[in-house]
């Protein structure tokens, strides 16, 4: 079929049809620009602007000198809003000549440019990407940006929220990709080099990420990005020790810049004095890596004693925050109102005490923090666990966390130690029974850590290292966490080659879509090795639901504490290492007997249940206690 032909049945018939006649054109003329231009035609008939812009821009670069390609391009270009390109093409068009056969059967609505320009209407697809992201959707909010940079592939802001999107689905080298392209687009945005130095972490390149974050700060002192470098800073072992200084001496330089504004008296008084008012700072809880460990202190909550408030940072509303306010006595979402006027309503509130639950998550609590808005102010369950945090005058540890704890506090801040563990949870009814321990099966001891490089370094590659070559014939499988990107796999291939050890190493990918529900990974191992300096929390205590016993090394910090900690709680503290080499020993000592790791695995489940570890209610009691005791210290001055 010609192409005048072809051309004219665009205008009256269904584009899909055209498909075949068009693909026997491609074949006849080699890829020709007249086949690339009825493609792009038949994209706009279908209202794939996008595909239409790229195929057409292709005809363009075949046939530069055609008129058609080029009034097409302005049309669609100024139809969907980008009006510098559309103006371009226009320009470029009148010095141009038409096609003898394209340009008498060209579209009424893609040859008039000043028509287009009357009535254009920029793509929504933007838009409905931060909804979808907002919504924590970002498999359907990546189609839709991706839609809208095919019609601008310079959209700077697409491009960063693009990047954010594949970096919370683990496709982290390409978030980076497009997160470089946004900082070529505006070289002094801070957002791209604050979101690409977090996925340069989470694929181990640690100096890389804290220069990307130092870049940050040099273009953007605002408290939400110097929170989010803050954040990095807890990934970076004793190795990394200068960069680690650099990032805290300036971000704790633009901490102490923030504003403190004259306090304004609150608004009326206690109903009840004797009713402690408590005020707990939460985001991004749809997340769900802390609610499990916050909703029972809500729900377990004393109201007899205590009136609870919420006030939740980030814009999405879901499911756990509706439970969320089912327990509060009040809620507020408060993203958008402005530090002085938020100080105002949080003391209008006559808040005793208020308990940061963000970390370094979002920053602008930080800024509410310095205003002194309660007497007692404290950090809990998210780095720093307001050891660091501007604003904080308690920490609150217990008895496995207290030593390093107190080591850590700046001074004037104080410390309460509790009489129960830090950490509390519900059991995990929504997890099946364990299997029988794999070694049995399999002949061989496997072992099991996580796969995620911000903390799975050389150094503990090492060390686990050392444990396969101390257990002959054992395996260790990496999982835990969503699947990983390529780059992501060869580096820790790489990093276990190195050890001679690559051979025993595999990378699970989950096998449902969402790794936390994922049990196929704890299923698939007899003993779960924790990481340092950073340890684990969550996944320790899933691994310990599932019957498996869990080896942690305690370090110097509280981020290295967490298992030990929660193995305290559980009554295994005897599974807490001091050393590395007792690491090793420990995991030695647990890998002589199949049929002993298989006890374990029917007992330790019933076990946890008597523990103060599942034992939410008793947890909330002392959690009290500790608030109580940190009013009291506040009171006595």
């Amino acid at each position: 079929m010609s192409v005048a032909k072809i051309l004219v049945e665009l205008l009256t018939l269904d584009a899909v049809e055209l498909a075949d006649s068009i693909s026997e054109l491609f074949k006849e003329r080699d890829n020709t620009a007249e086949g690339f231009c009825l493609l792009g035609l038949v994209s706009w008939r279908l209202a794939d602007n996008g595909k239409a812009i790229q195929l057409l821009t292709t005809a363009h670069e075949l046939a530069p000198d055609c008129r058609d390609y080029v009034d097409a391009l302005a049309t669609i270009h100024t139809q969907v809003g980008n009006l510098s390109d559309g103006l371009y093409y226009a320009k470029l068009a009148t010095a141009l000549e038409p096609h003898e056969y394209i340009h008498p059967f060209l579209p009424p609505g893609l040859s008039n440019y000043f028509t287009a320009l009357s009535s254009t209407s920029p793509s929504g697809h933007y838009v409905n990407g931060l909804v979808r992201y907002n919504q924590r959707q970002f498999e359907a909010a990546i189609t839709e940006l991706e839609a809208e940079l095919e019609l601008n592939n310079n959209h700077y802001e697409c491009l960063t929220l693009y990047g954010k999107c594949l970096h919370e689905l683990g496709r982290y080298d390409e978030a980076i990709i497009a997160l470089q392209k946004a900082t070529k687009i505006k070289p002094d945005g801070a957002e791209p080099f604050i979101e690409m130095g977090n996925s340069l972490y989470r694929l181990g390149l640690f100096k890389d990420a804290v220069t990307s974050h130092l870049t940050a700060l040099e273009l953007d002192r605002s408290i939400e990005i110097c929170a989010a470098a803050a954040d990095g800073v807890k990934y970076l072992g004793s190795e990394y020790e200068s960069e680690r200084n650099n990032l805290n001496s300036l971000t704790n330089e633009i901490f102490d810049e923030i504003e403190v504004y004259p306090p304004r008296e609150p608004r009326g008084v206690k109903s009840n004095p004797d009713i402690i008012h408590i005020g707990y700072i939460i985001n991004s809880i749809y997340q769900g890596d802390y609610y499990p460990l916050f909703e029972p202190i809500l729900r377990h909550h004393d109201h007899t004693k205590f009136k609870v408030f919420v006030y939740q940072l980030s814009v999405t509303e879901d499911a756990l925050f509706t439970l969320i306010k089912n327990h509060a006595n009040s809620t507020r979402q408060v993203y958008d109102i402005d530090p002085e006027t938020l100080a105002v309503i949080v003391r209008n509130d006559r808040l005793d005490a208020v308990v940061d639950l963000t970390g370094y998550s979002n920053g602008q609590q930080y800024t509410l923090l310095k205003q002194g808005i309660t007497p007692v102010q404290i950090g809990h369950l998210r780095y720093p666990f307001g050891i660091t945090s501007p604003g904080t005058n308690f920490v609150i540890s217990d008895k496995t966390t207290a030593e390093m704890d107190q080591k850590e506090i700046p001074e004037g801040v104080k410390n309460i130690v509790m009489d129960h563990g830090l950490y509390a949870i519900d059991p995990l009814n929504n997890f099946p029974d364990p299997v029988s321990a794999p070694a049995v099966k399999n002949g061989f001891v496997t072992f099991g850590g996580k796969s995620d490089l911000a903390t799975l370094t050389p150094n503990l590659a090492r060390l686990w290292a050392e444990v396969l070559r101390a257990v002959p014939d054992s395996r260790l499988s990496l999982g835990g966490t969503a699947k990983q990107c390529d780059y992501a796999k060869t580096r820790i291939h790489e990093m276990f080659d190195n050890e001679g050890v690559a051979d025993r190493v595999t990378i699970l990918e989950p096998e449902q879509a969402n790794p936390v529900t994922d049990v196929s990974f704890y299923n698939s191992i007899d003993i779960y090795l924790d990481s340092f300096p950073n340890s684990g929390s969550n996944i320790i205590i899933e691994a310990l639901w599932m019957g498996i016993p869990a080896i942690t090394l305690a370090g110097e910090q509280r981020s290295s504490l967490l298992a030990a900690s929660i193995l305290s709680a559980a009554n295994k503290a005897e599974w807490i290492s001091n050393s590395e080499d007792q690491y090793v020993e420990l995991v030695v000592e647990l890998s002589k007997d199949g049929k002993s790791l298989s006890k374990i695995r029917k007992s330790l489940r019933p076990e946890l249940e008597e523990s103060s570890l599942f034992d939410t209610a008793a947890h909330t009691r002392a959690w009290e206690n500790a608030i109580e005791s940190c009013i009291k210290q506040s009171e006595a001055g």
